[in-house]
Order: C-alpha cells, then sequence, then structure tokens
C-alpha cells in the first residue's frame, strides 16, 4: 500500500487511540508523524545517527580554525552560534546512537517511533501507557499499515508490538512528548 499521509487515513488509528476526544485532531498529529514512521527500512538504522555525530564532532573541532585561518576572517556571529549549540547537539546525537549489538539484527527504528506515537497518544488520552494493552497494540498496527507497511505478524498475533512499546515507557523522553504535544496541540489551530 502507497502510503498516503491525509489525516482522514489516520482517523482509524486516531480514533483507537483518543478514547473518544477529538479523534480527527489526533489523526491530523499522526499525519506529520507519518512521513518518518513510513520511511523505507534499512539495514543500518543507526548509521545516520553515527554519521551525524561524527559530523558534528568535526564541526566542533575544526570550524573556528577553518573560518579564522582558512579564509582569513574573524569568526561571524552565526559561527558562534553554531559553535555554542554544537555541545548540545552533540549530547543529543551521543544518546541517539545505540551500542552495537552482537547477534540480532537492532530493533526497527520505524516500529520504535510508530509505538512511541501511538504511547503517547494513549499516554495523553488514556493518563498511562500500557503496553501489554491489546487496544493499543491494535492502535499500532492499523498505524503501521497507514503509514504503507505490511501487517507486522502474518498470523494477526498484534503482541508482537508489546517490545516495542515497552520501549518505549521505559524512555519516557520527555522531548519527544513535548514535541508530540505541541504537534497535537498546534492541530488546533
Amino acid at each position: 500500500m502507497k502510503p498516503n499521509h491525509a489525516p482522514e487515513q489516520f482517523l482509524e488509528a486516531a480514533k483507537m487511540l483518543a478514547n473518544g476526544n477529538d479523534p480527527e485532531r489526533l489523526a491530523e498529529a499522526l499525519a506529520s508523524w507519518a512521513r518518518l514512521v513510513g520511511l523505507p527500512h534499512r539495514v543500518d538504522d543507526d548509521k545516520d545517527d553515527r554519521d551525524m555525530l561524527l559530523a558534528a564532532r568535526i564541526l566542533e573541532e575544526k570550524l573556528p580554525y577553518y573560518v579564522q585561518d582558512h579564509l582569513g576572517l574573524p569568526t561571524r556571529d552565526y559561527v558562534d552560534a553554531v559553535l555554542i549549540a554544537l555541545p548540545q547537539l552533540i549530547e543529543f546525537l551521543e544518546a541517539q546512537v545505540r551500542p552495537p549489538r552482537k547477534g540480532n539484527r537492532p530493533p526497527d527504528s520505524r516500529r520504535r517511533l510508530c509505538a512511541a506515537v501511538c504511547a503517547e497518544a494513549w499516554h495523553h488520552y488514556h493518563g498511562k501507557t500500557e503496553p501489554f494493552s491489546p487496544k493499543l497494540q491494535a492502535a499500532c498496527e492499523a498505524y503501521w499499515q497507514r503509514c504503507g507497511h505490511p501487517e507486522t505478524s502474518k498470523t494477526g498475533r498484534l503482541k508482537n508490538w508489546e517490545e516495542f512499546l515497552r520501549w518505549a515507557k521505559r524512555e519516557n523522553d520527555e522531548e519527544f512528548r513535548e514535541n508530540f504535544l505541541n504537534q497535537l496541540n498546534d492541530t488546533t489551530s
């Protein structure tokens, strides 16, 4: 199924998550995250994170000298602004890079993001995240498929979302929650 990121395509999943509270607004928020959840799978999901971290570290080390020595110019305000922000960016990227795993494939980051989006919506409307909830697991599957992916289980076993939902609950990422809630609230304007 080719992904369609129109809010009405996510209304079914939104109804499952919204607990009777304004599923149209939630469908708009789900549509905004669908571009990321719907990305094609890559064998090494973490390569981009590692590459970005390396690039940020190189930029932090070499940018001041490049501007001053290579170009012979005084450091510009925008260079100072970048250098001030880089340590925070590097810290963020370091948190994104997962340690290498032996043997098993790393978890699919798209499924993690799908579970995180659904878990945040569930938490917002139900007051808590419930990884063992069959309704939340079914909402994850509905959202996943609406983002353009095939069924996660040929047998219809939705419990396979539990691992990803437990991960999302453990992460308890305040920055992600804030971004999600801002997106959810922005849909009302």
